[in-house]
């Protein structure tokens, strides 16, 4: 991708950007005093499912109940015959049928079947008022027949929205008040008002990550920089809201602010070294932008679309865990295929089709635009009839009792791609070095004798394995990955890819593996680390071309490893240290003749 600089900065960035950055310090001088208070999930819970937990539902974040891929549920009847509860803008909605709703791209919907009617999703949480008394932000359900009750995604699916948050969410399970050391989100809930508007549909969330970066040896430049990545995400439950069954509308805004592209993608590797620097796009590294809008809505116990604008860093090649840059890995190939990175930019207009076959298969499918940028409405889409079309398949499934998911993708595209076979015309010597950052990714091709090609594609997988799981109640597994909340033990997972034809693909295979342990203490459930391994196999027509162009550079395929520690000062404040080593980064070692990359990562994350 051409790197170019965003222009704009309205006063409203600014605001947005100074959100994460002026806790820093008085965060940092806080865990160093408090560093023995130890978070726990003992905590009162405000918000969570009182459903039975051992009804649990068909999702790609939910497994069978054996090695067999046995269905955990029976599909109920259909959403389309549900008639609507009228209600008025002041009334609390029911909870709703548990319908076999579609499970969106990776580990979104899912639903469980009850045993009876439907119940509260607040549990009492009472809290001290300044006057001693204890007030609860909590709302008695009656228990209407389910029938006459309309269906409320958030309510059917609790893992859908932090799934497209990619984050923790005010108001599902796994939500904790108490005091600052305690609650999952900075602020709380002052006065009940945050929950009130969660009972009336309407999540507000707010994450801020500040990350320092240092590039130790190697690399294109040796350095550090800070990077302030701020996110504000809204959803709204149509159901919940009294507007109409089954729909959420998913809007979030984006930023960074802090050093420039040429001073932070300074590892040189194929894909940035910092997931946060693809956000909200590569190149927009001193904006606030509104990067993701969207419809998601249910037609049928079986079937859903999304319509708009999605941001696929968060979506497609999801592994079951270890899914979320904050919190675990940094670097971009451990997070997503960097293959899928040769079609799609960060974010990405799109209707995609959604269709649950059972409740341990679910295969989603669309049409995306490969042009759309976080800055514009609709520039360019689909300009000249060019198409990503995306197919990807969730299953899940349990080995004994550990829960696992295998998630294959394909896609074909039609939009032009530089022929690496062949990428040029005849060059005069000026042209020479623009034609080599062309070939890197770092410039455009204006001015310069272009070949193009037509018709590549990739087919992606990834497998996700639970080796050992801490809950002490098995139920707990259930509810939780139900849930959308991460699970307290030691996982593995792995990604795998193949671009065609070679002569279109930068990187045109890919494998990564990595361990994650999370919670393995009862003192520091909260806190995680993890080791992982990436394997990027450079296409030989690129590596033919680079050699003629620069007298025989030889270039040769890219590995890193990457290893964390996440400490979580609270559930609400996490810091996160880590170092990477890249051997052979493909930008580095052909501007700069450099082998490796060595760097530490530290992160700061708040939960708002």
């Amino acid at each position: 991708m051409t790197r170019h600089q965003s222009t704009g900065c309205p006063v409203g960035s600014r605001v947005a950007a100074a959100i994460g950055l002026r806790p820093v310090l008085a965060v940092i001088v806080a865990a160093t005093l408090t560093f023995a208070q130890a978070p726990t999930e003992k905590a009162r819970s405000v918000l969570m499912s009182s459903d039975p937990p051992d009804a649990a539902f068909a999702a790609a974040s939910g497994p069978t109940a054996n090695a067999d891929v046995q269905p955990l549920q029976k599909p109920t009847d259909d959403l389309v015959n549900e008639p609507a509860l009228p209600s008025g803008p002041h009334e609390v909605q029911n909870r709703v049928r548990k319908l076999d709703l579609p499970i969106s791209i990776e580990k979104i919907l899912g639903i469980r079947k009850q045993g009876g009617g439907p119940k509260a999703a607040f549990l009492t949480s009472g809290r001290k008022s300044g006057q001693g008394r204890a007030i609860s932000c909590n709302v008695v359900l009656n228990n209407t027949a389910v029938s006459a009750s309309p269906l409320s995604l958030v309510d059917a699916a609790p893992n859908l929205v932090p799934f497209f948050n990619n984050g923790p969410v005010f108001g599902l399970p796994g939500t904790i008040e108490g005091d600052f050391w305690h609650r999952t989100q900075l602020i709380g809930d002052p006065n009940c008002k945050r929950s009130d508007l969660a009972r009336r549909g309407l999540f507000i969330d707010l994450y801020a990550t500040s990350a320092y970066q240092d590039v130790t040896s190697g690399g294109l430049k040796t350095g550090n920089s800070f990077v302030q990545n701020t996110q504000l995400s809204i959803n709204l439950d149509t159901a919940r809201a009294g507007l109409w069954p089954g729909g959420l509308f998913h809007f979030t805004v984006q930023s960074r602010y802090g050093s420039s592209p040429d001073n932070t993608f300074t590892a040189g590797s194929f894909a940035p070294e910092y997931t946060g620097l693809e956000l909200p796009g590569p190149l927009f590294w001193h904006d606030t932008l509104p990067s993701e809008y969207s419809l998601i809505q249910a037609v049928s116990k079986k079937f859903n679309f999304i319509l708009g604008k999605i941001n696929g860093l968060f979506i497609a090649d999801q592994t079951l865990f270890g899914d979320r840059f904050r919190y675990y890995f940094a670097n971009s190939n451990l997070n997503k295929n960097p293959i899928y990175n040769n079609f799609f930019k960060t974010t990405t207009l799109a209707a995609v089709g959604v269709w649950t076959t059972t409740p341990w298969l679910t295969i989603a499918g669309g049409v995306h635009d490969p042009h759309t940028q976080p800055n514009t409405l609709a520039a360019n889409a689909f300009h000249n009839g060019e198409v990503n079309l995306y197919v990807e398949a969730i299953f899940t499934y349990t080995a004994g009792s550990l829960p696992g998911q295998i998630v294959p993708a394909f896609n074909w595209a039609n939009e032009p791609k530089i022929d690496l076979e062949s990428p040029f015309g005849h060059l005069s010597p000026a042209q020479i070095p623009q034609a080599v950052d062309v070939l890197l990714g770092n410039d455009s091709t204006a001015g310069l004798p272009t070949n193009f090609k037509k018709s590549s594609f990739f087919a992606l997988s990834n497998v996700s394995q639970y080796l050992f799981v801490k809950e002490e109640d098995p139920s707990v597994i259930v509810e939780k990955l139900r849930t959308g909340q991460p699970l307290r033990g030691i996982g593995v997972f792995g990604r795998l890819g193949h671009g065609g034809p070679e002569a279109l693909n930068t990187v045109n295979r890919h494998a990564s593996v990595a361990l994650i342990a999370r919670g393995l203490l009862g003192s520091r459930q909260y806190d995680s680390f993890g080791m992982g391994f990436y394997y990027n196999g450079i296409s030989r027509n690129l590596r033919n071309s680079i050699g003629q162009l620069t007298d025989g550079t030889t270039v040769k395929n890219e590995n890193g490893i990457e290893i964390f520690y996440d400490l979580a000062i609270t559930p609400a404040i996490n810091v996160n240290a880590g170092y990477q080593h890249i051997w052979n980064p493909l930008v580095a070692s052909v501007a700069v003749k450099q082998n490796h990359a060595d760097l530490f990562l530290a992160r700061l994350n708040l939960v708002w």
